[in-house]
């Protein structure tokens, strides 16, 4: 899961990280040594497109976005049209008529720009900014997610461990996982709470498993395990587990 995790939103982070600065970098000659000159929005350019309305993706509408054409002079006099970057949806952005500044490279005047940050930085920007934002969000879940099946793994070796403890001459007792309770005083510590009788008892008593260091959810209760007395503690006891271990980790990658 972590690797998933890490190779989805790591390569969308990295393809939009290094498509942001490409086009930045790209443009970043024409801002330092472009000529700045006036021009006058002349038309607005229509397109139209659909869009769905809210988040029922059955239903949709059509919406028009209006990019202003621009019209300026260059130093020699000639007349050059160009369309803006940016446009603005139901409204344009600049109406038709007003003066924008301008900046063009006299070799390439029909690629000019609005000097604008709206018009010339704001794509390269969110580019990079979702690049990184989608990294971040890649890398914290693999260590997230890795460091949460260490504490896992390590819970369950101890649990092992313990088990050793018990005798396997020994029968187990029958009983059944009640509920999963969180301890009083403990952060983020968990116990299946089972019951059973212990033999020639016919009262029913409570059990409790090895604590987890993550809530395992509440849908073990009703299961049978196997609860181990030991020979030398009337109060000792370990309750098995070991059978849903596979399962309590596949629904805690899940989550």
């Amino acid at each position: 899961m972590k690797w998933i995790l890490l190779m989805l939103f790591g390569s969308l982070g990295l393809s939009a990280l290094i498509t942001g600065a490409v086009w930045g970098f790209k443009r970043l000659p024409l801002f330092q040594t472009g000529y700045r000159t006036e021009g006058t929005v002349v038309a607005q350019e229509e397109s139209v497109s659909t869009e769905t309305v809210g988040r029922d993706v059955r239903t949709s509408r059509e919406v028009t976005t209006y990019t202003p054409v621009v019209e300026f002079h260059t130093e020699t006099g000639t007349a050059v049209r160009f369309t803006a970057s940016t446009g603005g949806k139901h409204k344009p952005i600049i109406e038709t008529g007003a003066t924008v500044e301008v900046i063009y490279n006299p070799d390439d005047p029909a690629n000019a720009q609005l000097t604008a940050f709206s018009q010339f930085w704001l794509g390269p920007v969110v580019l990079v900014g979702a690049g990184l934002l989608f990294l971040v969000m890649g890398v914290g879940g693999f260590f997230l997610i890795g460091g949460h099946d260490r504490a896992m793994d390590t819970r369950f070796d101890s649990m092992m461990r313990e088990r050793l403890v018990f005798t396997a001459e020994t029968p187990p007792v029958k009983a059944i996982i009640v509920r999963t309770e969180k301890q009083e005083g403990q952060k983020e510590r968990y116990v299946f709470v089972c019951k059973g009788k212990r033999p020639g008892s016919p009262v029913e008593e409570e059990f409790l498993s090895s604590h987890f260091t993550f809530d395992p959810g509440r849908s073990f209760k009703g299961v049978t395990v196997d609860v181990y007395l030991d020979p030398a503690r009337p109060t000792g006891y370990y309750v098995n587990i070991d059978p849903l271990l596979p399962e309590i980790v596949h629904q805690q990658r899940n989550r």
